[in-house]
Formats: C-alpha cells, structure tokens, sequence
C-alpha cells in the first residue's frame, strides 16, 4: 500500500521560495534552503535518495570530525 501524505516539506519549501523572491530568484543565494528542502523530500520518501554531493551541495556537507576539530597533522 502506498503511504501519500500532502505538506511534509511545505514548511522547507515554502523558505525556499521565500528566498528566492527575496533575491530575485538568485537561486545560488538559497543553496542552503534547497538543500534542506531535498533532503527532507529524500527522508519523507517523495524523491529518490541521493548523495548530497551529486546534487551538488558538497560545499555545504559538514567535514568528518577528524577534520574539522582543528586536528592538524605534520
């Protein structure tokens, strides 16, 4: 049985397009809120997941803790 459910992500896409009127749809201003608003669409199941990093938010991916604890190796 499919599950269908209306708004999961409405509050994330909702931001999203705020920020877009809000810079006159500079869509490279509002990276972070779509990246939340695809990410919530890939937990909620509403799209196929996908690594962050081919949909092109690998700038915005948090490094692993080895890197940045400011451990730096000679």
């Amino acid at each position: 049985m499919c599950r269908i459910v209306s708004g999961e992500c409405k509050i994330f896409k909702e931001t999203f397009m705020k920020c877009l009127r809000d810079n006159s749809f500079d869509n490279s201003k509002c990276r972070l809120q779509s990246k939340d608003y695809l990410e919530c669409r890939m937990e909620n199941q509403l799209m196929t997941k996908e690594p962050m990093e081919k949909l092109g938010f690998k700038d915005l991916i948090d490094p692993p803790p080895s890197q940045s604890d400011g451990d730096t190796k000679p």
